[in-house]
């Protein structure tokens, strides 16, 4: 049927309305729906007229009041099904079904609600983060003496060819100067182009580094770059699932008590919970003071586990949003 006609006997249905006709209306419009279920006009328009009309005759019809809440419904505007609920309530017979909509729209009130506070919490909390960024305490002023030039990490990302995947040398200068500027252990979480880094970084042992790789493929390619004498301890480990996450398996691994800097580069984000494990399971080599790095902290599972951490951990962070993102954040002091 050519949607001229549907639309005709919409017109139809409502001149039905206004005579009071509200069978014949309702008859027309089931044959639109049963045409195109779709039909944005006859399921917001027509119908709640009809509907609303047959309730100001009749304020008792329990039919037309859950008939009219459902057409409502179907616009996702809430406002519309309470007010509706709440203007002819009181005349429509208490029922198991009205006290079933009262409940439920009572919760999905209560729930928008609560999105729309934690919507304004997040959006506030990010800009915090941001203004951390840009009045940052946690980044020295002056580069640390020893760390590699820029060109050398640009030399580095060149030779290992990793494309899009690689590191930029901007994010390994900003490594490289939280090594200098921390101490204790460090975890890198995902391996690649930072490890060789590291790996130059530490080249005299002062400190334990620890690199976890997920993938073996990649895990043997590293292991076949780094020199036989690297003082960086890499590991394969498969990600296994935890309480509420997948994150590297730790299991065979000692986890050092002192961890001064994080690096979280994995697991990809596409792993169940993102990289939130990374604080729940280091959590006992935690101190105050500890640092953490948080690539690709634009995307929404990072900032998730940003938010997360800032709640279990209570976190300072700083939210860096120029690229991919990087977030800096410190274990608070006791």
């Amino acid at each position: 049927m050519p949607t001229q006609t549907l639309d005709d006997q919409i017109r139809q249905a409502e001149e039905h309305i206004l005579a009071g006709d509200h069978g014949d209306a309702l008859t027309l419009l089931h044959e639109v729906l049963s045409e195109d279920p779709t039909h944005t006009e006859a399921l917001n328009d027509a119908a709640v007229k009809c509907l609303e009309a047959i309730l100001q005759q009749d304020p008792t019809h329990s039919n037309a009041f859950f008939n009219l809440l459902d057409t409502l419904a179907l616009t996702d505007d809430l406002e519309l099904v309470i007010d509706a609920y709440l203007r002819y309530e009181e005349q429509i017979p208490d029922t198991e079904e009205k006290v079933e909509y009262a409940e439920r729209i009572t919760s999905e009130a209560q729930q928008n609600v609560d999105e729309q506070a934690a919507a304004q919490k997040v959006g506030a909390t990010l800009a915090t983060w941001e203004n951390n960024a840009a009045h940052s305490n946690l980044i020295n002023a002056s580069e640390p003496q020893g760390t590699p030039a820029v060109q050398d990490l640009e030399k580095l990302v060149q030779e290992w060819d990793n494309g899009a995947w690689a590191a930029t040398p901007t994010y390994l200068a900003l490594l490289s100067q939280l090594f200098a500027q921390t101490t204790g252990a460090v975890v890198e979480c995902g391996s690649g182009v930072s490890t060789l880094v590291l790996h130059k970084l530490n080249q005299h042992g002062e400190r334990r580094v620890i690199s976890l790789e997920h993938h073996h493929g990649w895990y043997e390619r590293l292991q076949t770059t780094l020199p036989q004498d690297t003082t960086v301890e890499l590991y394969h480990a498969p990600l296994r699932s935890y309480d509420g996450f997948d994150w590297y398996d730790m299991d065979s691994i000692d986890l050092p008590s002192d961890i001064g800097l994080i690096i979280c580069d994995g697991p990809p984000g596409t792993t169940r919970g993102g990289r939130v494990g990374a604080l729940h399971v280091l959590c006992k080599g935690l101190r105050p003071g500890t640092i953490i790095v948080l690539d690709d902290a634009n995307r929404s599972r990072e900032l998730a586990a940003l938010l997360d951490w800032d709640e279990a951990f209570n976190v300072h962070v700083e939210l860096f949003t120029e690229g991919k993102g990087i977030a800096l954040a410190q274990i608070a002091e006791q």
